[in-house]
């Protein structure tokens, strides 16, 4: 909770006698209080009554509370509160440097000598980390420093600023619906979202949510404009302390990095091919940016120091890794990444991705199972190349494995295919190899330049892995 709150408990005498409530303790209070009882209270028989519990919103971050209500000659009934408190922290972003969120997923792997690998994931959902600068100005300088020192340890309610909204009607004072898109938002049943329209901050419960409204637990007593701006907000701790740099007496910069401490999980299929029982990867890399290649080996160096090295390949085979830069524009393409990256739940699931480079030159047309290209030095041993992503006019998509390499007799290579193909050389835009691959960390950053209606990028590792021991 983020704000106070009331919750309505209803006691029910089940005795065919009247009974009198005569007190009310509380194990440990925590801001915890009955407030609508005044003792001693009269409970007919077969009668309810409902009780109101005010939850403040200062004290510690968790909230357990055992109230006991004692009735005279009937058994002592308990209640018992639960949850957890999050400071509001009114901070705003320096968009010139942009927020970083970081998705973290914990995935053991167990490698064989021959390079087939077991992957297990110690996290169902990642941990997100948000990092970001502020700037703060005289009386919000003042506040921000005073709060982020006397509650450093403590929970904050912290906006996720990539999910911005503005409200497209005004709010009326009573009404617990709010008009908003939803869509692509980090907004769930029971979570907390705030309205900021200029110095005005409001916190609210979501009670049901709507792909173009959303409904409170409780009413909004304060009239705010329409165009306002609305956050879904998370409970959040920082990771270390805040890096705080005094410009002038008046202005200071910090830099803050927050861990969520909520479960993060999305609820979005994945868009993609899905080809052998595996996603293929079809957005290409970002190429004002350069892509890396390298490869990886499991050689191992044997060397006495006094003869001649020696080295040892168990696998007998090298890995490639390929760098791949995602430059994402809008919402719903953000949202269509981040299930992918969800789904792939770091290190552990494999997906098909292409090098997105001409590696196959096409000499002639195609009408069979036969594809006739020029001299690459792709060998029947390279056990990388099994798979091509073969790239038409129209947009057109083919996916194929490359059952035999033979040299033809026009000094270039014959490739055998898994199943047939027609079209015109002139129709091939190219022709790309593809590798079953797996994130080479469990770690994602994600840049947001804007907010998630704008641009963002991500930039991550692939490693190839063994598909036939997939």
């Amino acid at each position: 909770m983020s704000n106070q709150r009331t919750i309505e408990v209803s006691i029910f005498n089940g005795y065919f006698s009247s009974k009198i409530l005569t007190d009310i303790t509380y194990s440990d209070k925590q801001g915890v209080t009955v407030s609508n009882v005044t003792l001693p209270l009269l409970f007919s028989r077969l009668s309810l009554k409902i009780l109101s519990i005010d939850i403040d919103s200062h004290g510690t971050d968790s909230i357990n509370c055992t109230i006991s209500f004692h009735f005279l000659n009937a058994e002592t009934v308990t209640l018992v509160v639960s949850g957890n408190r999050s400071l509001p922290l009114p901070l705003s972003p320096n968009w010139s440097h942009g927020i970083t969120e970081t998705l973290e997923w914990k995935t053991n792997v167990h490698q064989s000598q021959t390079g087939a690998e077991q992957r297990v994931a110690m996290r169902l959902t990642p941990r997100r980390i948000f990092e970001f600068q502020t700037l703060i100005h005289k009386h919000e300088r003042r506040q921000i420093e005073n709060i982020l020192f006397q509650n450093y340890l403590s929970s904050f309610s912290l906006p996720i600023y990539s999910d911005i909204a503005l409200l497209d009607r005004e709010i009326k004072p009573g009404d617990k619906t709010i008009y908003l898109s939803t869509i692509g938002r980090d907004y769930h049943i029971g979570g907390n979202l705030t309205v900021i329209d200029g110095s005005n901050t409001i916190v609210g419960n979501i009670e049901s949510i709507k792909s173009s409204s959303i409904t409170l637990s409780e009413p909004i007593y304060t009239a705010v404009l329409k165009g306002a701006k609305v956050f879904p907000i998370k409970s959040a701790k920082l990771t270390e302390p805040p890096k705080i740099i005094r410009r002038t007496d008046e202005l200071a910069t910090a830099e803050l990095r927050f861990l969520i401490v909520e479960k993060n999980d999305i609820n979005v299929n994945v868009e993609l091919p899905i080809y052998n029982n595996f996603y293929v990867l079809e957005q290409e890399p970002d190429w004002s940016d350069d892509v890396h290649v390298s490869y990886e080996s499991m050689r191992r160096e044997i060397d006495n120091q006094t003869g001649i090295v020696y080295y040892s390949d168990s696998a007998s085979r090298v890995f490639i890794t390929q760098s791949h830069e995602f430059l994402i524009n809008g919402r719903n393409k953000q949202l269509e990444l981040r299930a992918l990256f969800y789904a792939l739940r770091g290190r552990q699931k494999p997906i098909f991705v292409p090098s997105f480079s001409n590696d196959c030159k096409l000499v002639d047309d195609a009408t069979s199972e036969i594809l006739d290209i020029e001299q690459n030095n792709m060998t029947e041993t390279d056990f990388g190349g099994q798979f091509l992503r073969i790239l038409l006019s129209g947009n057109r998509i083919l996916y194929r494995e490359i059952v035999n390499v033979k040299s033809n007799n026009k000094g270039g290579l014959r490739l055998l295919l898994n199943k047939k193909v027609a079209f015109m050389r002139q129709e091939v835009i190219k022709i790309s190899i593809m590798r079953l691959c797996r994130l080479n960390d469990d770690k994602v950053v994600w840049e947001h330049l804007t907010d998630a209606d704008g641009t963002a990028r991500v930039n991550v590792t692939f490693r190839e892995v063994r598909y036939e021991l997939e």
